[in-house]
Order: C-alpha cells, then structure tokens, then sequence
C-alpha cells in the first residue's frame, strides 16, 4: 500500500487526506451496521487523485477497489511516523441528493498467511469492533469538501430523532442504533442539514510526481 506514495499505477488512483484530527475534535456519526444498502452505491472519478488539508502535505491514501463497484480502499499515513498507518473500507453511496462515504477500519495487526489464524487475530475478533464512520462529501474538479457531524450536531441529532440512537449512552458517546433502514432515513432527511452535519473542511489537490 504504501508504494503509492511514490508511484501512481493505471488501474489503482490515490486519494490524499487529512481528516484524523477533524474526527477526533468532532462528534462524528458512527454505527455498528451500514449507513448504505447495495443499490445507494455510486462511483465519482473526480474523487479519483491526490489531497491534503495542505496542497504540499498529502497524508491520506485511497484505492479503487476494482472489483467492487463504489469500493474504495482508503490508507491514512502519519505523516510524522510514516510506519504507522491505519487501513478503511470506503464505500460511496448518495441519498437523495447528498453524496457520503462510509468508513470502516480494517484490522491489520498481523497478516494472515494461510493455516491457523494466530493469537493476536483471534484477540482482534473477540475485543475488536469497527465501527461505521459517516462522512458527507462534495467532490469538485481540484478539491473535495466534506462535512462531519460536530458535537453540537450530534446534540441535535439526538433531540430531533431519539427513536434512532442508543440513548443509553451518554450524549458525547451516542452513536446510531444498527439499523440500516433507519440511518438511511435519518439521511434522507437530515442529509442536507448544515446544523447537524456542521464541521466542514476542504481539502486540495496535490500532484504526485511519477518515478
């Protein structure tokens, strides 16, 4: 994975981002299931290339998945610590008229080369739940802007729709009952909602030089 920091290949574009330190600060909306059912899956080749909250400092990596139509394998790389990156399932769907990218961790502590699995994996499936990490996203020609649900947002989430978090939790930690069918109608109806999905970034093409 990390080979595309260096060299772009024909059948796999990267995309760059800096979105850790947005999704620390901000609520996020998170849930156990998906926030997309198959047929909301769509494909958009402007999100196709190079970005950082920087136009010099890309730290975010994303593959098209080929196989898989809307998939895209999404690589963030600290930038400080180059050997500690963290690996996400992206999979873009639109409701209505809102487009968004559903992010789930990929485990990575040990790779499985066939035969038994090993302790560290066994530990991973036991202790280990990702989690489904929502963002909206407007892609344009030379840059993406996308929105998070903020603290305040979640907040306002919660008030206008109870019936679709898990309230036994406290407010800061609240995240989406699993239900696919409802997040799905959560979005048709607060998709467009500035005041929920209120923390918003762009982030600007870089060019990759080719070696």
């Amino acid at each position: 994975m990390l080979k595309y920091m260096t060299k772009k290949t024909k059948r796999h574009e990267v995309i760059l981002a800096t979105i850790p330190l947005l999704l620390i600060t901000a609520g996020c909306l998170i849930s156990e299931d998906p926030f997309y059912e198959e047929n909301d899956l769509v494909e958009d080749d402007r999100l196709i290339g190079t970005y950082g909250e920087q136009t010099n400092r890309p730290s975010w990596y994303v593959e098209k998945q080929i196989a898989f139509n809307g998939h895209y394998t999404v690589t963030y790389v600290d930038a400080s610590s180059p050997r500690c990156h963290m690996t996400f399932d992206g999979a873009l769907f639109q409701i209505g008229t809102n487009r968004f990218l559903d992010l789930v961790p990929t485990l990575e502590a040990c790779d499985h080369v066939g035969g038994a699995a090993s302790p560290i994996e066994y530990f991973q499936g036991i202790t280990l739940q990702p989690l489904h990490l929502l963002l909206r996203i407007s892609p344009a020609t030379n840059s993406i802007q996308f929105r998070i649900v903020s603290e305040e947002g979640r907040r306002a989430a919660l008030a206008a729709a109870p019936e679709m978090w898990d309230t036994r939790r406290p407010p800061h930690l609240a995240k989406m009952l699993p239900n696919t069918s409802k997040q799905r109608q959560f979005l048709a109806r607060f998709g467009s909602d500035t005041n929920i999905f209120s923390h918003v970034s762009t982030l600007y093409r870089v060019k990759v030089s080719e070696r």
